[in-house]
């Protein structure tokens, strides 16, 4: 199932969302039937994504393809604040963040995953790919794979593919930077 992506998605503002491309039929870890495409989105004002969580804590995406985000200010995942609330404790698993749907070629956005907080709420112990079966992200092909900014603490980056195709075995970079780190972090 592809969405096509033609206006500013919503944000997501409820705390314990999840969005969960998994239960499709016929899902496995490297059969993903959620894409969420960028190829016709116009370019926004300010920063969004494909998806964005903003300010809410606790939400959960997973399973689900983000690609072709990439003109000027898009990304495909942003966690952010408000201007006043942070945004905590949310976890990106399993999800294709800049390939194509079989994980074998780029189809890359500006930002794969874009983690900030501009507010002196931080956006604390967010957490990119896990452990278990179905939770490692493929994170490739994008300009800038992930993105922390000023305030985006304790984040965990653990067990992803990043910069590669989802055997690991082939290269499919991202062009300036696999994780790039900027501002305050601690």
């Amino acid at each position: 199932h592809v969405i096509q992506v033609l206006s500013d998605m919503p944000f997501i503002t409820k705390d314990n969302t999840t969005v969960d491309g998994t239960t499709q039929p016929g899902w496995s870890i490297n059969n993903l039937k959620i894409v969420l495409d960028g190829t016709l989105w116009p370019s926004p004002g300010v920063v969004k994504g494909l998806l964005t969580i903003g300010a809410v804590d606790n939400c959960v995406i997973q399973g689900i393809v983000f690609q072709n985000a990439s003109k000027s200010r898009q990304d495909g995942i942003l966690i952010t604040d408000d201007g006043t609330n942070g945004a905590d404790n949310n976890a990106i698993y399993g999800c294709f963040i800049g390939t194509n749907i079989a994980g074998t070629a780029a189809a890359g956005n500006n930002r794969g995953i874009r983690i900030n907080a501009f507010t002196n709420s931080a956006s604390t112990n967010n957490i990119v790919g896990g452990p278990n079966p179905g939770q490692p992200n493929l994170i490739s092909g994008n300009v800038l794979g992930i993105e922390l900014l000023k305030n985006a603490h304790d984040t965990i980056i653990q067990n992803n593919f990043i910069g590669t195709d989802i055997t690991g075995t082939v290269a499919i970079p991202n062009v300036a930077a696999a994780i790039l780190v900027q501002g305050s972090l601690t």
